[in-house]
């Protein structure tokens, strides 16, 4: 696609995917206004992007979009504040907007996002009086941090996302979890590999019946496990390869690791 048609992409009104990830024009700062027209649109790919610092308003009438990756876009500080009029939108790629620093008050009235990918950004927290808004979320990557970025902090409200069946905070700088994600009650997968400060899992952690998949590796600090870990009847795979400090393991939870 040439620049000259880039501009005018607004033309292509029965566009249906638009995969610009990777794309040699990706040192533009700005995407065209134009981007709005497109109202059949489901699928949007800019990832790599890294100029971009915003993104058009217009890009909220897209009523229909379904998938939006804006992976790797570095220079992006924020999400358009009606980003709740994509209505549609089921999977939202995050990862590496290394400047992004927070999500607007309407993200969390998209109720149809199954999907969403924030690792290596600097949302360091979720707003715990809305969270709940985001009832169809299953899965959740919120791992990682840009050098000098706050830690990110579990909002005690997480349970409300009864809908979410994989949570990975890989890489993150917890110290500790929040009581509330014993109420995830759908929770299949929990990866809390690398957390290198991780001290102790919540004391309710048994409360996650659906748990299949468990990976504490690397949890560094990391000295027990709590007594309810044993009712954890459904877990068939669990790493604690290099919990150095991790004593005292109930037999049951040797022996899922050792399968493994």
């Amino acid at each position: 696609m040439s620049r000259n048609i880039f501009e005018r992409i607004g033309d292509f009104t029965g566009l249906t995917v638009l995969d610009l990830n990777h794309y040699r024009l990706r040192t533009l700062s700005l995407l065209p206004e134009s981007i709005g027209n497109l109202a059949a649109l489901e699928t949007l790919g800019l990832s790599e992007w890294k100029a971009i610092a915003r993104l058009p308003d217009s890009i909220v009438k897209l009523r229909r979009l379904r998938t939006l990756d804006l992976a790797a876009c570095e220079a992006l500080t924020m999400l358009p504040e009606r980003i709740e009029d994509l209505a549609s939108l089921t999977i939202l790629n995050l990862n590496y907007c290394k400047q992004l620093a927070g999500l607007p008050d309407s993200f969390y009235n998209l109720t149809k996002l199954t999907n969403l990918r924030c690792c290596n950004t600097r949302v360091a927290t979720l707003s715990e009086q809305c969270i709940g808004g985001l009832a169809s979320l299953s899965k959740f990557s919120w791992g990682g941090k840009p050098e000098n970025a706050a830690a990110i902090q579990v909002p005690r409200g997480i349970g409300k996302l009864q809908a979410l069946t994989a949570l990975s905070l890989h890489s993150s700088r917890l110290t500790r979890l929040p009581d509330g994600i014993c109420d995830l009650e759908a929770l299949k997968l929990l990866d809390l590999c690398c957390c290198h400060a991780l001290t102790h899992l919540p004391a309710r952690i048994g409360e996650l019946q659906a748990l299949t998949y468990l990976d504490l590796s690397q949890c560094y600090a990391l000295s027990s496990l709590p007594d309810s870990i044993v009712h954890l009847r459904a877990l068939r795979h669990v790493d604690l390869d290099q919990c150095r400090l991790l004593a005292n393991i109930p037999q049951s939870i040797q022996k899922v690791a050792q399968e493994h």
